[in-house]
């Protein structure tokens, strides 16, 4: 890692930014080589590493330049960096960053937007964001007694376990993960899980053949933390 990171910089600032990301490993790899998942302690050394290039970078380019997957602090248990250390997030299409931009626009948001009536949601998410969406769901409510929020993760089934992002969540996972649990009168989740610029799930469900499973009408929120925080309490 070491060396690909010194060979890329060199190529600075035609190459603007790298980002440091955990190999996706999903269910279908019959015949392909041994790969196995980062764990805790794994996920601690990436980031040492990575902020060690990172002051070095800053010290002789004036920028960071690498910045780690989100993915590595949630598996390590580290809080994320603060939003001036992304320097822009540079690499947020690639989810690096996104718990802090989030972060910081829910919380902005519940400062700007109070909500004048009860207001009753249930979030669907994959497991890595679980703990952030778990920490703005109990803000909301201490600053707002009339908002009830519950956060649901769910199991990425047509993956495989070890996918814990919620962009490859599908259809039949929610329908599955949902089964048994009482529900808000909508679920919230973020459209990243539908096909780009359709209401189709990577499974070939519908949003609307969701709902109906699951006796709730599903609606679909952009990834930005503003935009949760409208859905909720409109």
């Amino acid at each position: 890692l070491d060396n690909t990171l010194n060979d890329v910089a060199g190529l600075h600032p035609f190459v603007k930014s790298v980002s440091v990301v955990p190999v996706g490993i999903t269910r279908y790899r019959e015949g392909l080589y041994q790969l196995t998942p980062f764990d805790k302690d794994e996920s601690i050394r990436v980031l040492e590493q990575v902020q060690k290039a990172q002051e070095k970078f800053l010290a002789k380019m004036a920028t960071r330049f690498v910045y780690a997957a989100d993915e590595f602090y949630v598996k390590a248990d580290i809080s994320v960096p603060s939003a001036d250390e992304y320097e822009g997030y540079p690499q947020i299409e690639n989810g690096v960053g996104m718990i802090r931009s989030f972060t910081d626009e829910f919380l902005e948001a519940l400062d700007c937007m109070a909500p004048d009536k009860d207001c009753r949601a249930s979030l669907v998410t994959g497991y890595a964001a679980e703990k952030m969406l778990k920490e703005l769901k109990c803000e909301a409510e201490r600053r707002y007694p009339n908002v009830f929020i519950d956060v649901i993760p769910v199991k990425n089934e047509f993956f495989g376990g070890e996918v814990s992002v919620s962009g490859l969540i599908t259809g039949s996972d929610i329908v599955r993960g949902l089964e048994g649990i009482k529900l808000r009168n909508k679920v919230i989740i973020p459209d990243s899980m539908l096909r780009h610029g359709t209401n189709v799930f990577l499974d070939n469900m519908t949003v609307e053949e969701v709902s109906e499973k699951i006796g709730a009408e599903v609606v679909p929120c952009p990834c930005e933390g503003h935009e949760l925080w409208e859905k909720i309490i409109s």
